[in-house]
């Protein structure tokens, strides 16, 4: 019995393979495009509708919202939580709760940021009045005197301004302008009257350059 020609049998399947592997192969190819483009349409869907969802809850347009006064902002500012509110989907109430949240955390931190300011202020004016006190020239058991004197002259030539704004920034108690103004003052009273001249007969008062540079007229 003749043997089968398995030559011509495996060329023909390999034809046929090769005829019929790029026809199924092109199908294929093409239902799975079809299912990325699917799936991708799908995504893109879910997105869209995930947006709609989130600002579904905003307003077209927010109304003036409630801010303490003393807070600083700006028409950029409110410009842009509005855009922020309105990307989050947030109501009008919403909006409110987080301003509010948001005010009472800056004001809880502006609170303690002044608190530290006032105790160090505290502190340094304890130490310059410790400072006068301990002066060799100034303190002592006439200290309170001494300070009076500077306080007579920072009002006989600044007057009550001049005192108010040294209190306001903090220098009314700063060891060398309580000297210095304390030096004004001694020459201010002792010049008031010239050594040996009658009683009666008072010198005018010098003007506070004149007895700052020691100018005798």
């Amino acid at each position: 019995m003749p043997e089968a020609d398995t030559t011509t049998t495996t060329q023909s399947d390999a034809v046929a393979g090769d005829v019929v592997r790029p026809l199924i192969g092109a199908d294929a190819d093409t239902e799975g495009d079809q299912v990325t483009d699917a799936a991708a349409a799908d995504d893109t869907a879910d997105d869209a509708s995930s947006k709609d969802d989130v600002s579904a809850g905003a307003p077209d347009e927010y109304t003036d919202f409630e801010i303490p006064e003393g807070i600083p902002t700006t028409e950029q500012d409110i410009t842009n939580a509005n855009t922020l509110f309105k990307e989050l989907g947030l109501t009008q109430e919403q909006a409110q709760k987080l301003i509010d949240f948001e005010v009472s955390r800056t004001g809880e931190a502006t609170a303690s940021q002044q608190q530290q300011v006032a105790a160090r202020l505290n502190e340094i004016n304890t130490e310059h009045i410790q400072a006068v006190k301990d002066d060799p020239d100034m303190g002592g058991v006439d200290y309170m005197t001494n300070v009076k004197i500077a306080q007579s002259a920072i009002l006989h030539f600044g007057g009550e301004d001049l005192q108010k704004a040294l209190v306001e920034h903090h220098m009314a108690s700063h060891p060398a302008l309580v000297k210095a103004w304390w030096v004004v003052g001694k020459a201010q009273a002792e010049d008031t009257v010239r050594p040996g001249a009658k009683a009666t007969l008072q010198r005018e008062p010098r003007s506070h350059a004149q007895i700052l540079y020691d100018q005798r007229t």
